[in-house]
């Protein structure tokens, strides 16, 4: 991300940084200026999905304790009171809740690192659906991403864990047994690894 801009647009933030060729406009980004930590606030009005699948309407922030390359720096996305997505010809719900990411890898090492690892944390998340119908989400993940290996792959680790709650206190949890790997040239799919649910 730029250090000093104001207001832009994600399309062209996105392009700026190589996300992807064809990013979408619909959406406002503000970025705090000054040092760190820096405040990304995100706001969608009527965004459609890239695969038309939902549409995403309000706002998201994002809060940079400092810059990505330092080993401990967190990225906390906080979901606004009015962010929803509404699933094409189906149900919209409501996210509300937060998710931080805390960067694991120093990239100011020489040689420089071929790897990087990184935490997710979800906390007080919940998903609520217009019909009343609600899921509270927790869990933590240890992801590496091997960007030097041929392929090119990430690995979620063994330990990792997701739960979801229902409106009912019915609870499955998601455990990953053994690493989850997944090679990104050839499918969006992990190639090997296993996870043990429980719950009903």
């Amino acid at each position: 991300m730029y250090e000093n801009v104001g207001t832009t647009t994600s399309g062209e933030v996105m392009k700026k940084g190589g996300i992807t060729e064809n990013p979408p406009t619909c959406a406002n980004i503000n970025i705090s200026v000054g040092a760190f930590p820096k405040t990304i606030t995100i706001t969608f009005t009527n965004c459609l999905s890239a695969n038309g699948f939902f549409t995403r309407n309000g706002t998201l922030t994002i809060v940079l304790s400092d810059s990505l390359y330092k080993v401990n720096t967190t990225a906390t996305m906080t979901y606004g009171s009015n962010y929803t997505l509404a699933v094409t010809g189906g149900s919209t719900f409501l996210l509300t809740g937060a998710v931080t990411w805390t960067n694991k890898t120093n990239m100011h090492l020489l040689p420089a690192p071929t790897s990087r690892t990184w935490t997710r944390d979800a906390s007080g998340q919940t998903t609520n659906q217009t019909t009343g119908h609600y899921w509270t989400h927790s869990g933590h993940r240890t992801v590496t991403n091997f960007f030097n290996a041929t392929p090119v792959y990430y690995d979620v680790a063994t330990g990792s864990t997701h739960s979801i709650t229902n409106e009912l206190g019915i609870t499955r949890t998601a455990t990953v047994q053994t690493d989850l790997i997944n090679y990104y040239s050839s499918c969006r799919w992990f190639h090997s690894g296993t996870i043990n649910f429980a719950g009903p």
